[in-house]
């Protein structure tokens, strides 16, 4: 079983529409008809030896919903045959697709379970097949991977990441480094950025593991809140130790400009240890935010 997953299809989807959209998935759909044998017809002089006529298993390719195909290959039997067919698969992905009167590059990332070493059932095939196919996108899109138990080991590991960090806000697992802002001039400190660090018992958690698992799930949102409200803290007390009147740099992600009340929340972080708004500076990515522009432009105004 091969699982077949358009790379960025959604962007191509938002960009020209839903009509060109279904053209694409359209001639998608007949390359990947050629790539695979679709024959059911006696083979020539074949007999069994009880007589019954001999014939290939029908291959097919269909569309499971989404930017996703699926093909069974029942006359698959080994790891290199099916490596060949997903190679095959990406090799027909090469060519330019025309909608919409516009040329587009497609790739696809391929995710490979063999049976019955991989499932013995169809939903234990789909599953091992889905989990190799995401183990490429993870890698870099555009290949294909089969399934080993190694790959799930991987998806446990990160479902039991995505399980802690939910519960890291109220264990009190979650600290601001902060990394002092110098004016190379003046050589004086003018502020501070803080970056967020995970101390998940005596491990501490690099961002890199933990940050796009939080924009994946969402869990980005709870997390920046939280920041936003101990860099206010922070502010707070190094005002009262040592004078602290210049501004904490916090990421500000944009999943946050969901919020409706997105200026009120920062008012209430700052508000709640009486610290000036200047206290916090926030840092935005333009680039995301230019995908929403409409949404974002009323809060950024208020801002």
């Amino acid at each position: 079983m091969l699982l077949i997953d358009l790379d960025r299809f959604k962007v191509i989807n938002d960009t020209l529409g839903h009509g060109p959209g279904d053209e694409l998935l359209i001639e998608v759909a007949r390359r990947l008809r050629g790539c695979v044998r679709h024959s059911d017809q006696v083979m020539d002089g074949a007999l069994e030896s009880a007589g019954v006529r001999s014939h290939r298993t029908l291959e097919a390719v269909g569309r499971l919903g989404g930017d996703e195909f699926i093909a069974l290959l029942p006359e698959v039997l080994d790891d290199d045959d099916a490596e060949r067919v997903s190679m095959r698969i990406l090799e027909a992905m090469r060519e330019p697709i025309f909608v919409g009167g516009q040329e587009c590059f497609v790739t696809a990332s391929v995710g490979i379970a063999m049976f019955p070493r991989d499932g013995t059932s169809v939903a234990d095939l789909m599953r091992n097949a889905d989990v190799a196919m995401y183990s490429v996108k993870n890698t870099g899109r555009n290949s294909s991977a089969i399934y080993s138990p190694m790959l799930a080991g991987r998806g446990r590991e990160k479902l039991e990441l995505e399980t802690a960090l939910h519960k890291a806000i109220e264990r009190n697992e979650l600290v601001l480094h902060y990394q002092p802002k110098i004016d190379v001039r003046s050589a004086r400190m003018v502020g501070a950025e803080a970056l967020m660090r995970w101390q998940r018992g005596t491990t501490l958690v690099p961002p890199g593991d933990f940050i796009p698992l939080a924009e994946e799930t969402g869990l980005i949102v709870p997390l920046s809140e939280w920041a936003l409200k101990e860099a206010a803290r922070q502010a707070k007390v190094w005002s009262v130790n040592f004078g602290f009147a210049d501004s904490i740099a916090v990421n500000l992600p944009n999943r946050m400009f969901e919020r409706t009340d997105l200026v009120e929340h920062i008012h209430q972080c700052v508000s709640a240890y009486g610290v000036p708004h200047r206290a916090i500076q926030l840092e935005i990515t333009e680039t995301g935010l230019m995908k929403d522009l409409q949404h974002v432009l009323p809060s950024l105004h208020r801002l």
